[in-house]
């Protein structure tokens, strides 16, 4: 990939970044650029035929398609041969994953939210289960609006808001997790795209992750990898690590009352001296301003946010 690809907003809604889903329709005649998605996304096709490129993995586009994007992959509709118009909701894939891990699966079952949205990114439904996954996504505009008309008028009122879009996302989620088809033999194995890192990054922030670890998991060189996260990001291999996980901290800052010391830790940071300089140079505001001004706006405003994970990592890291 010559040219850069353009990355989409760490937050879901760009009208109101307390929201933790945002609801719109989309219509293209005609093929897109890539994009690189910080945000996970769930499409609808409800008319129109075309060509999806999902980390460089082809899918046909028609109606009853449901696609799923993760946090850092990257889309490019590279074939329009009739207009699609199709419901995209972003949303926060972490809340939704850490809650399904948390109280959908009281056995403690191994469960790879991640593995299975990778394995199954597109579905083709049709019949009682594609008005099921159609009723979700309307049922979610009607409680939320349109970003992109900003029509709130008759939403319902934000008590128990956040619990009834987490329960309508799952309710989506789940017909992914259960067309997972069957791993592959060792004889048929995935071949590893380079277009994964990305998503490998975001998944393990946490980790202290370096280019020489990189090499071994993508069977690529170290400067491969670095060359490609650069043409493709602009970025430099440790400073896609820093936006990230800035995205990340965002909210634990708002949620939680974790120390720096904490977040670091948490986050993959070196230090608290680290995290500090990291965030001010991207945000242009201090840690502590930060947290400070939006948690206040967020009571004076009486904002309802989904906190009860980020509480939750709070609790257990303590």
């Amino acid at each position: 990939m010559n040219k850069l690809v353009p990355m989409q907003s760490f937050y879901c809604s760009m009208e109101d970044e307390n929201k933790i889903c945002s609801f719109d329709i989309e219509v293209l005649a005609e093929p897109t650029a890539p994009l690189l998605h910080p945000m996970s996304r769930f499409w609808l096709i409800n008319s129109g035929e075309g060509i999806l490129l999902l980390n460089n993995k082809r899918y046909t586009l028609k109606p009853g398609t449901v696609v799923s994007i993760l946090p850092w992959q990257i889309s490019d509709i590279v074939e329009v041969s009739e207009p699609l118009q199709f419901f995209v909701m972003a949303y926060y894939f972490d809340n939704i994953n850490e809650i399904i891990k948390l109280f959908y699966n009281p056995g403690s079952a191994p469960l790879s939210i991640v593995q299975s949205l990778n394995q199954n990114p597109v579905l083709y439904l049709e019949g009682e289960a594609l008005e099921a996954v159609r009723h979700s996504f309307l049922q979610i505009k009607e409680e939320i609006g349109m970003e992109s008309t900003l029509d709130t008028s008759g939403i319902p009122s934000p008590e128990l808001r956040n619990l009834y879009i987490t329960n309508k996302l799952i309710d989506i989620m789940l017909y992914f997790i259960r067309s997972e088809k069957p791993t592959l033999s060792s004889s048929a194995a995935h071949t590893v795209d380079p277009s994964e890192i990305f998503q490998y990054l975001y998944c393990h922030l946490n980790e202290k992750i370096t280019l020489t670890m990189l090499s071994r998991i993508f069977c690529m060189s170290e400067y491969a990898i670095s060359k490609y996260i650069t043409e493709t990001t602009g970025l430099s291999f440790f400073d896609l690590l820093n936006e990230m996980r800035i995205g990340k901290t965002i909210n634990f800052l708002l949620y939680t009352d974790l120390t720096l010391d904490e977040l670091a830790e948490i986050l993959g940071f070196v230090d608290s001296a680290h995290i500090s300089k990291v965030f001010s140079a991207r945000t242009g505001m201090k840690v502590n301003e930060f947290r400070n001004t939006y948690q206040n706006i967020g009571s004076i405003c009486r904002i309802k946010d989904h906190k009860d994970f980020y509480l939750i990592v709070s609790y257990i890291y303590r």
